[in-house]
This record gives structure tokens, C-alpha cells and sequence, in this order.
């Protein structure tokens, strides 16, 4: 991905086949704009978005290499400028106040500023969206955030700096200079359900398959990843990540969201921060543990600081120990941490599954975040989404991997024209297997050429097709 600042703004281009400029414009005041833009291999389409709202219609080159559009801004400073890529995705603008029901789509989003979510509104956040955000900038959230994320197409909140997720921002010297994300990068996401004097706000988050990183800047006002802080509905975060926050992972204060099948690793202080008169659900006796990884925080020191005087159940976690007082050594508080596990509940947490077109063959890039006992990964194909699939391939993993790893197979038996789907199978070592989502690939009758730079060439095809021989 790439960018241009201008002033307050930030214009984000999805860079999918050409890494050159392809022309520009300036903007000298008020007025309609006309970009001419070379487009030399294929049709293209161009949109431009403002606040939510297209402010230049839809442009297909004409087959003779130009393309163009107008734009019509309500920007009255002379001499910005804005340089137009070789794109058929949307540009995105970011507004700092939502206030009205938004829904973002799958894409890459970067938040220039902090965002606010008004009481009332209603932010749905769909699976494959990924959002960095600029230094010191943060989320918060009024009205309700509702994150759908899914397995294998996560929602991922992070660093501008962070290039593992939605390409590389900063790299072309247009907007950040190039650096390694960090803790602290930016502030964070506050549910900020304020209830006093003229202040009347809802707070309320509901994640799942959700990864946040990077976060937690001590000078705002969030301190962690993600705050939970007096919602009036009792949230979630559910099959989600928090880490690489500057100060903890998730705070919870004043409400009593539940968390399952969730992972909160590598902070800098606590994972988990508890104040007030929350009462969170971290897993309960019976039928409902939290099968939450919750470990490496603190520089191994406490996991869990629970501050209030309730008793947090916390029951059926992985603490990164095995014995009841090493775990006990590692809670502050009144916490039920009964039914420890012994090893960690997220065997493979699959973060992103996509596929591309090269050269007339299908590519297929997942990126896992964690792999306990992962034998690897069964790879099936159909032309049929829900019927008749077969296996492909056999992609060995990486056993035991506690820092995400990236994956590349081709398949090269397949015909231009037709449709197909393919999932991953992932198996550990005591042979179950965890089946995917499914991604949908449409091969195009003439071979085109896709630039994926999406993630870089890794583990590539490791089995003849078909080789039943193969776990």
C-alpha cells in the first residue's frame, strides 16, 4: 500500500499491479480536477471516497491507455497534490467522527486521526479489514463497535508501521518514513461508556476473530489495546488477539465483558487489567471454560492484576505455567483460575487465508499467528463451494511457532474460465484437523499477471499433486 499526506487528510491508494506513478494532479483551490492516467495492460476502474461518500463516479479506461476523472473538493488551499496509482480498488478516507451508521468493508484503512464512534452510532467492522493507525492517534468508541471478523480473514487494528497487515504504508517515503512497528505505536481502542454529569455514553465492543497490536501508548488516555471501560452492555472478545501493547493488553474497568478462546501474549505490563467494580467472564466451571491463552506479559511477570474486591473467574486458561502456585505467582487478586491448562488452547491461530491470480495459476497465501503441534496444513479444492473436495496438497508446518509464519502454495491445475474454491485443513500431532473458511478464485480466460506483494515468498509448494501419500 501506499500513500500521499495531504494536510489533514490521508489518501490511501491499494496498490494491486504497478509500483510506478502513473500521473498526478494539483489541487489550486476550489473546483472541478481532471487526472489523466496511463493504463496500458487492462481495464480499469476508478473511485474516489470523501467521508463515506464517492465524490468522483466511476472511470474505465477506454482501451487506448487513458483513463480519467473529475473531482469535485471542497478544499479552498492552492497547491496540493495527489498522485493516482495503477489501482482498481477503492481509495479511502477516514473521517474523525462518525456519526451516522457506518459499515467498513474489507480493505485496508489507515486513521490519520482519532476516530470517534458517536452514542448512538453503530460501527460494523467486516472480516478482512485492516486498520493502521498514525502515531499517538486512538478509537473511541461512544455509541458500539461491532468487529465480525472471521477464521482465516481476521480484523486487524494495528500500526501504520506494522507491514505484516495490509502491505507496506510507510515504506515509499510518501506519508511515514520506513520503520519496525513498536509497542506504543499508537494509543489504542477506548469503549468509553462515561456516565457522569453531561456525559452519557454506551461503550460497548463486541469482537470476534479480531487481532489488535501494537497499541497501548501511555500518553493517551486508553493504556491498552483495547479498553473495556463502564459499557452499558456487557461485550466480548471472542477466538481474538491482543499484544505488543506499550502498557496492558486489555483493561476492563467498571463492566463485565466475557472473553473466550482468545489470546492476550507479549504486552508490556499486565495482560489483563481489572478495576473498579468489573466482574469480566474469563471462564466459568461446568461446560463454559475460557480456553484463553493469557501469557508472556509483563515481561513474565503478572499476567492478571485484578484490582477489584470481586472474585474474577478466570477458570480453564493456559498461564504459561503448570503448577498451581507458579500460576498463583503470576495473579494479583482474588482470581478462580481452578482447571488450569496445561498447554495452550490456540494450537493454530490462522490470522489471513487469500488467493490471487499469476500467470493464469492460483496462489494461495495464509499467515498464521501461532502454531502449537501443527503438523501442517491439507490443502482441498472444488468447483463447487459446498460439495466435492478434494485434497490437493500437503503444506508441513511449523510444530511449534509462537510468532506469526507465512505460507505460499501454487496451484497450477487449474483451467482458464472456471471457478474454484479451496480451503486449508490444519492437523496437529494428536490428528485433529480444523477446517478453514473458504475462498472463492475466478480463473480469467486470458492470463493476467497480479503483483503479490502481499506477503513474501515462504514454504512454497512442498508436494506432488496428487501424492496420497501425504498425512
Amino acid at each position: 500500500m501506499v500513500g500521499v499526506q495531504i494536510d489533514d487528510w490521508i489518501v490511501m491508494f491499494s496498490k494491486t499491479e504497478a509500483s510506478t506513478i502513473l500521473g498526478e494532479f494539483s489541487i489550486a483551490g476550489l473546483g472541478t480536477y481532471r487526472a489523466i492516467v496511463t493504463d496500458l495492460d487492462t481495464r480499469r476502474n476508478y473511485d474516489v471516497y470523501l467521508d463515506g461518500g464517492k465524490v468522483a463516479p466511476s472511470s474505465v479506461s477506454n482501451g487506448n491507455g487513458l483513463a480519467d476523472f473529475s473531482l469535485n473538493l471542497p478544499w479552498p488551499e492552492e497547491n496540493r497534490i495527489i498522485h493516482i496509482w495503477d489501482t482498481s480498488s477503492v481509495i479511502w478516507i477516514l473521517s474523525a467522527n462518525i456519526s451516522g451508521d457506518t459499515t467498513w468493508h474489507a480493505g485496508t484503512y489507515l486513521a490519520a486521526e482519532d476516530i470517534i464512534v458517536e452514542k448512538g452510532v453503530i460501527l460494523t467492522v467486516e472480516a478482512g479489514v485492516v486498520v493502521k493507525f498514525a502515531p499517538g492517534v486512538q478509537m473511541e468508541v461512544r455509541g458500539t463497535l461491532v468487529v465480525n471478523g472471521e477464521e482465516g480473514n481476521n480484523v486487524v487494528f494495528t500500526s501504520v508501521f506494522d507491514d505484516h497487515y495490509g502491505g507496506d504504508l510507510d515504506g515509499d517515503g510518501l506519508t511515514y518514513k520506513e520503520q519496525d512497528p513498536a509497542p506504543g505505536d499508537w494509543d489504542g481502542i477506548l469503549l468509553n461508556g462515561m456516565e457522569f454529569g453531561p456525559f452519557n455514553y454506551e461503550g460497548i465492543g463486541q469482537f470476534d476473530w479480531c487481532i489488535i497490536r501494537y497499541g497501548g501508548n501511555t500518553d493517551g488516555y486508553t493504556d491498552a489495546n483495547v479498553y473495556f471501560f463502564s459499557s452499558d452492555l456487557d461485550g466480548y472478545f471472542t477466538n481474538s488477539i491482543s499484544e505488543y501493547s506499550a502498557n496492558y493488553g486489555v483493561t476492563i474497568t467498571d463492566c463485565s465483558p466475557e472473553l473466550r478462546h482468545s489470546r492476550i501474549a507479549e504486552n508490556s505490563s499486565y495482560g489483563i487489567y481489572i478495576g473498579g467494580t468489573a466482574n469480566p467472564n474469563l471462564g466459568t466451571n461446568g461446560e463454559d471454560p475460557g480456553n484463553n491463552s493469557i501469557r508472556d506479559n509483563d515481561r513474565g511477570n503478572i499476567q492478571l492484576y485484578n484490582a477489584t474486591p470481586n472474585t474474577i473467574n478466570a477458570v480453564g486458561n493456559y498461564w504459561g505455567y503448570t503448577t498451581e502456585q507458579e500460576i498463583a505467582d503470576h495473579i494479583f487478586g482474588s482470581v478462580d483460575f481452578s482447571n488450569w491448562l496445561y498447554s495452550d488452547p490456540t494450537m493454530v491461530v490462522l490470522s489471513n487465508f487469500a488467493a490471487a491470480i499469476r500467470d493464469g495459476k492460483v496462489i494461495l497465501i495464509w499467515r498464521t499467528e501461532v502454531e502449537i503441534d501443527n503438523v501442517g496444513f491439507a490443502i482441498y479444492r472444488s468447483e463447487n463451494k459446498d460439495d466435492n473436495y478434494t485434497r490437493i496438497a500437503f503444506v508441513p508446518g511449523a510444530e511449534d511457532l509462537e510468532t506469526s509464519n507465512e505460507y505460499r502454495f501454487t496451484d497450477e491445475q487449474v483451467q482458464p474460465g472456471h471457478t474454484y474454491y479451496y480451503y486449508l485443513e490444519d492437523v496437529d500431532v494428536a490428528g485433529k484437523r480444523t477446517k478453514s473458511n473458504v475462498v472463492q478464485v475466478n480463473v480469467p480466460l486470458v492470463p493476467t499477471q497480479t503483483d503479490l506483494h502481499i506477503l513474501p515468498e515462504q514454504n512454497a509448494l512442498l508436494s506432488n499433486y496428487p501424492n496420497p501419500s501425504n498425512p
